[in-house]
């Protein structure tokens, strides 16, 4: 058996197709040791995608756990995706923030958040909100800016990517602040 707040994890975790959930539930249901899959199970046994790691980044970076942001961005890094793949994916991570700060700003809730983000999952669309309420809209707004100009000096110049992916995760987490 699994309940709700560990289906939540692994839908997190492995994503939302089914080609994906069937061999990560085979294979936690073979790892577990007992009647019911614990949020331990899943951790332990559930292969990560790349977005999961990037939305726990910026969840890190909102509760201004800097150490274990930096660490997420080694573990991409060294996963081998390639640097301009995790700046799209933070750039697109960012960007949906912003969308949900200011759907706090104005009071427009969890449907329009889901809706302009195409989110299919309430839950996925709280994480969400919360994540975005650790920052403020300048905070974000900037951090989207920084994004794109990321985005720009990989594609257009001789320098490391993986150093410029460094030094954006820095300017957000501490260089930008308002």
């Amino acid at each position: 058996t699994i309940g709700r707040g560990e289906c939540e994890k692994l839908i997190f975790i492995s994503g939302e197709l089914m080609t994906r959930l069937i061999p990560e539930i085979e294979k936690i249901a073979g790892y577990s040791k007992s009647e019911a899959v614990t949020a331990e199970d899943i951790e332990r046994t559930a292969q990560r995608i790349p977005e999961a790691s990037v939305f726990e980044m910026t969840d890190a970076l909102a509760e201004k756990n800097f150490d274990k942001a930096t660490l997420l961005m080694a573990e991409l890094l060294q996963s081998g995706e390639h640097p301009i793949k995790i700046l799209a994916m933070i750039g697109f991570q960012m960007r949906r923030l912003y969308t949900a700060r200011v759907a706090l700003d104005e009071g427009l809730g969890q449907k329009f958040v889901m809706e302009s983000c195409g989110i299919s999952f309430p839950f996925l669309a709280d994480k969400l909100l919360k994540s975005a309420s650790g920052f403020s809209t300048k905070q974000l707004k900037r951090a989207v800016e920084l994004c794109a100009e990321s985005d720009y000096r990989m594609k257009s110049s001789s320098e490391d990517d993986e150093d410029i992916l460094k030094e954006l995760l820095l300017r957000i987490a501490v260089g930008e602040r308002e």
